[in-house]
């Protein structure tokens, strides 16, 4: 479960994780709009889970007129990870490092990225408007059919994680206001 708290003066989200979060078990359609794994005020949250019981949640949080989304990765029970952020892409699109995104927001003391043992999270999209456009980087998760997701476990092997994107839209919309173009 992660626990956040915003920082004073900073704006930055600074997420302790501490819990475990089970993984939640998607409806059927693949994509559902579950309650934020947060020990602050509630708040809604894309899920799917896939068939392995890796669980990948989108959820957002409004920050100085921008709306920031986050992707969190809970992998399946026993799956312990390595302190190495994951890759992702979708479809035939160009890989993600996500430890490249960590590394940008470190540059602006803003935490934007971190892996624990049970728990990754990461930023997709931080905008002024809630309408990613057909060219930002969080597009596809709209529009694309499916997520390809490597991380390495703390035993040193790779988990390579597929999820898939139908009905993201609709959830991810549901979940966080935000829509695509």
């Amino acid at each position: 479960m992660i626990r956040k708290r915003l920082i004073a003066g900073t704006g930055a989200l600074a997420l302790l994780l501490a819990i475990s979060f089970g993984p939640a078990r998607a409806a059927a359609e693949g994509w559902s709009v579950v309650p934020a794994p947060s020990d602050d005020e509630p708040f809604d949250a894309a899920s799917v889970t896939n068939e392995a019981g890796d669980n990948l949640i989108v959820w957002s949080r409004k920050v100085d007129g921008h709306v920031q989304v986050f992707a969190e990765l809970h992998p399946a029970e026993g799956v312990k990870l390595a302190k190495a952020m994951p890759v992702y892409r979708i479809d035939d699109g160009a890989p993600i490092d996500t430890d490249e995104i960590r590394a940008r927001g470190d540059a602006q003391n803003a935490m934007w990225a971190l892996t624990s043992e049970r728990t990754s999270f990461w930023l997709l999209w931080d905008s002024d408007t809630e309408v990613a456009k057909a060219t930002d980087a969080f597009h596809p998760w709209f529009v694309g059919k499916e997520l390809h997701l490597s991380v390495m476990t703390n035993d040193g092997s790779m988990r390579e994680m597929l999820f898939p994107l139908k009905g993201s839209a609709a959830a991810i919309r549901k979940a966080t206001g935000v829509r695509a173009e």
